[in-house]
């Protein structure tokens, strides 16, 4: 029995030693990179959730979070500015290749450090169902007051003008940082591209007064530029 025993623990001490040798031979970084399973084998975790690599086990239980936004590559950031000719601080900006074509497929143009649109119609006046809401809500007065006034006639007050899709344009911090370029994008455009445009993993640095003048301001210089030429 004793040379039994002997033998056993010869061969687990091999085997540890040939396990020890195997992992030795084994990098560092492979080691910390997630672990990714079959598509068989997906396996839940709390509350039902799916998790398709080791990694995931150390995510919040409440989802997935969406990965972090960091900006385009050197390389992304050339061919983005040849094809565009946006300045350096708007390529900067931009965190990613996705958000960079939401802003190119708007026909978006860079004057004066901002990206503008080229579809507005500033002699399109006020929709009428905008005019009717304000009505039920403000009652006469309000209504008849916009009632007839155009596009040219909202920014000149600081106020937002309509866009192609019949709703207020909006703008956007690019980079979502208080002192970013501004882009030009229907409302359309915005609720679209919500989980491209805004990184939800962050809280948003945008105080909401401020940009409230910001954009006021904006939009009166941008009637200053257009009377102007």
């Amino acid at each position: 029995m004793l040379g039994l025993e002997a033998l056993t623990q010869e061969v687990s001490s091999s085997t540890l030693l040939e396990q020890a040798n195997s992992l030795s031979e084994i990098s560092e970084a492979e080691l910390n990179s997630p672990i990714e399973l079959d598509s068989k084998e997906h396996i839940q975790g709390l509350q039902g959730q799916e998790i398709t690599s080791l990694g995931e086990l150390n995510n919040p239980i409440e989802g997935k979070e969406p990965s972090e936004k960091t900006g385009l590559s050197l390389e992304e950031k050339v061919l983005l500015q040849d094809e565009t000719g946006w300045s350096d601080e708007i390529i900067d900006a931009i965190k990613t290749p996705e958000e960079a074509d939401v802003y190119k497929d708007a026909g978006l143009k860079d004057v004066n450090g901002n990206l503008e649109r080229t579809d507005i119609d500033w002699n399109a006046k006020i929709p009428q169902d905008k005019i009717n809401r304000m009505r039920s809500l403000y009652g006469d007065e309000v209504a008849d007051r916009w009632s007839g006034k155009t596009n040219m006639d909202l920014i000149k007050e600081g106020k937002a003008p309509y866009g192609p899709d019949g709703e207020r344009i909006n703008l956007h911090h690019i980079g979502q940082k208080p002192d970013s370029p501004l882009a030009e994008l229907t409302d359309t455009e915005h609720k679209t591209n919500d989980g491209i445009l805004h990184d939800k993993t962050k809280t948003s640095e945008i105080e909401r007064p401020v940009f409230r003048k910001e954009r006021e301001a904006y939009w009166r210089n941008r009637y200053n530029e257009l009377n102007r030429n």
